[in-house]
């Protein structure tokens, strides 16, 4: 979704989607409160992909998500929104909101606060040994992978530097030991560095090892 689209969807306030969507939001709750009562909804089972073991949804989106593939809810905004891109974005919005009003101690919200109980403790049994990993942990640990990366390189200059080590800059290739040649066929990734040599010390990467000349 474009910022555009964003920043145009962030404008109208919970208020404004209130007044625009607030029959809408009665009807989808009585079909709410039907296909819980008439058993449509899915298990916990059902719901737990077979062979996926990533982070098991919560009640919250559990009901949204509902709201949406079973009550109606997306119908009902594109008749208003059109097939407008920012119709899923407007959609997930109003299905927050049903949620926040519901009573924390009524039928619906205490089903899916159940269920997501439920496909927590499924997914536990069947992948005991899983761990959440957070989007800020991931960009932590490759920023973490990198700096290694350049410490490897900057080790490797100071050490030409503490023996002297005059890199050969005409013929870079022969600098390498036979076995650390580089194939032409590899994806290279170059990286510059200043050197007391007044020359640039040249380093490049195949993914897995870094070669430095």
């Amino acid at each position: 979704m474009t910022r555009a689209i964003k920043k145009a969807c962030s404008n109208e306030s919970n208020e404004d989607l209130i007044k625009k969507y607030g029959k809408v939001l009665d009807e989808v709750q009585d079909t709410l409160t039907i296909t819980i009562s008439n058993g449509q909804t899915p298990t916990a089972n059902e719901l737990l992909i077979k062979g996926d073991s990533k982070k098991p949804t919560n009640s919250s989106m559990l009901c949204i998500n509902h709201l949406i593939k079973t009550c109606g809810l997306m119908d009902e905004v594109r008749k208003v929104e059109g097939t407008s891109k920012r119709t899923m974005q407007i959609t997930r919005r109003l299905g927050g909101i049903l949620w926040k009003r519901m009573d924390c101690h009524g039928p619906n919200k205490l089903f899916f606060i159940k269920l997501a109980q439920e496909l927590r403790q499924i997914h536990k049994s069947k992948f005991p040994n899983y761990k959440p990993t957070s989007k800020k942990s991931a960009i932590r640990q490759f920023k973490f992978k990198q700096f290694k990366q350049f410490k490897h390189v900057n080790d490797h200059i100071h050490i030409m530097n503490d023996h002297q080590i005059q890199p050969n800059i005409t013929n870079p290739q022969n600098y390498l030991p036979q076995q650390q040649q580089i194939s032409p066929q590899l994806t290279q990734q170059d990286f510059s560095y200043s050197s007391p040599y007044q020359h640039e010390i040249l380093c490049y990467s195949d993914g897995n090892n870094l070669y430095i000349f």
